[in-house]
Order: structure tokens, then C-alpha cells, then sequence
């Protein structure tokens, strides 16, 4: 072989490993890509899917927490469990709802016989003279 062809198969040969590198570049890069595309989505959200991402979400946490701080919302909820837990124990429960229960019994017989209103007092009123003077006649 002559000197010529020489250098030109090493030149080939040079070009081949060239192209068989930028090709493994290229896809490496490519899926860089890909990936930082990935986190984006994620941080960002995105918009096609209507997903609002990791960025929003805290923000949304950010504000959540310091409106929960202001209106002591955890410390109002606590003094709430334990007054539940107290009455519990105590049994007010048991006795409130037989309050209850006496209140919408004595409202029905105030209604049933009418002294709910001044006008049914004054009926039975009237009905009670009526009565009376019939058993005196």
C-alpha cells in the first residue's frame, strides 16, 4: 500500500470513530434532555395535564401553614377535642340531648293545647269561662 491509501483508510477510519462519537453524544444528550424536561414538569407543573407542580405547592403549603398560625386553628381544634372529651366523660352529652328531648315534648304540648300564643291563652281562657259558666247555670 502506498502512503496515499494509507493516510486515507486512517482518515476513514478516523471519520467513522468521529461520527460513531458525536452519535453517542447526541443521544446522551438527548436524553438530558428528556430528563431535564422531567424535572421541569415537576417543579413547574405543567399546563397540558393541568398539573400545577412542586413550586405551587409550596407556596400553597407556605400559606396554608402561616393561615393556620394566624387563626391559631390548631390550638383552637385542640381546646375543641378536649372540651368534647371532657363532656364525654362527664356525660353532658347524655344530658343535653334529654334537654333536648324535654324541650320538643313541652313545645308540642304548648302547641297542642295552644299556649304557644297569646291568642291560644285567650281561647283556652274563653273556653274555660264558657265552661264554667254552663256548670253554674
Amino acid at each position: 500500500m502506498s502512503e496515499e491509501e494509507i493516510k486515507l483508510l486512517v482518515k476513514a477510519e478516523v471519520k467513522q470513530e468521529i461520527n460513531a462519537s458525536l452519535k453517542d453524544l447526541h443521544e446522551e444528550i438527548s436524553t438530558m434532555k428528556n430528563s431535564i424536561d422531567r424535572i421541569e414538569r415537576i417543579l413547574v407543573g405543567d399546563p397540558k395535564f393541568k398539573d400545577i407542580g412542586y413550586a405551587e405547592m409550596i407556596v400553597n403549603v407556605n400559606r396554608y401553614v402561616t393561615e393556620n398560625q394566624v387563626n391559631h386553628i390548631v390550638e383552637r381544634g385542640l381546646c375543641a377535642i378536649d372540651f368534647k372529651e371532657q363532656w364525654d366523660k362527664e356525660g353532658n352529652w347524655d344530658r343535653l340531648k334529654k334537654m333536648i328531648e324535654n324541650d320538643k315534648v313541652k313545645a308540642a304540648l304548648y302547641t297542642f293545647l295552644g299556649l304557644g300564643t297569646i291568642a291560644g291563652v285567650i281561647n283556652i281562657v274563653q273556653l274555660v269561662t264558657t265552661i264554667v259558666q254552663q256548670f253554674v247555670k
